[in-house]
């Protein structure tokens, strides 16, 4: 199995960034404006906030990922992707949903730490966006068998962005415009490294 650098990957996701910041900074900033509006609605309504966190923050956020998984691979995109194809929005539900509750479960049974369920289950999105007729049982079984291996490397991954993310809490919520395409598009890389295992095309 080959092991991961992820120096490789921060740097490949600068590389994907670069001339296209401005394109990638208006999708985060779109984003935030978004689950911002939604999380206003708590203090309107309860259930119209859940509904508004289903339908409409938990699609965006799937989006997003597409949108820097389009960068990445030098495909063209735009903000009008920022709500996926209708076709995806109950898959993707569904993916967020079970993968709420197997973490839940796997706290609370001590089974399985939920952060471990967490990362096996990461690539499930984007393995929807390539293959959706596998849909959602068969995107989160390639994700697991596709992160084998490869959990410890994400967490990692993850550790090296810690830093990033506490300087945007510094910059009072400022700097989450660039870490989130900075830190989706690492993500979006780390994909495109290990997608032939889980999807069988090695």
């Amino acid at each position: 199995m080959e092991k991961i650098k992820l120096v490789e990957i921060l740097t490949e996701a600068r590389q994907v960034l670069r001339g296209r910041w401005g394109k990638a900074v208006s999708v985060s900033v779109c984003l935030l404006l978004i689950l911002l509006a939604v999380a206003c609605l708590r203090f309107v309504n309860p259930l119209l906030y859940t509904a508004a966190y289903l339908l409409i923050a938990v699609q965006v956020v799937a989006g997003a990922q597409y949108i820097y998984l389009d960068m990445t691979r030098d495909e063209p995109t735009g903000l009008g992707r920022l709500f996926p194809p209708l076709r995806l929005y109950l898959p993707i539900l569904g993916i967020f949903l079970l993968t709420v509750i197997a973490c839940f479960i796997g706290i609370c049974l001590f089974i399985v730490p939920g952060f471990v369920l967490s990362l096996g289950l990461s690539m499930s999105l984007y393995i929807l966006r390539d293959r959706p007729e596998l849909g959602v049982f068969g995107s989160m079984n390639a994700s697991w068998k596709m992160m084998n291996g490869h959990k410890t490397e994400l967490f990692l991954l993850s550790l090296r962005l810690v830093g990033w993310f506490l300087l945007c809490i510094v910059t009072l919520g400022v700097g989450f415009i660039w870490f989130y395409p900075y830190a989706l598009t690492a993500a979006a890389c780390f994909y495109e490294r290990i997608k032939g295992k889980g999807l069988g095309t090695e």
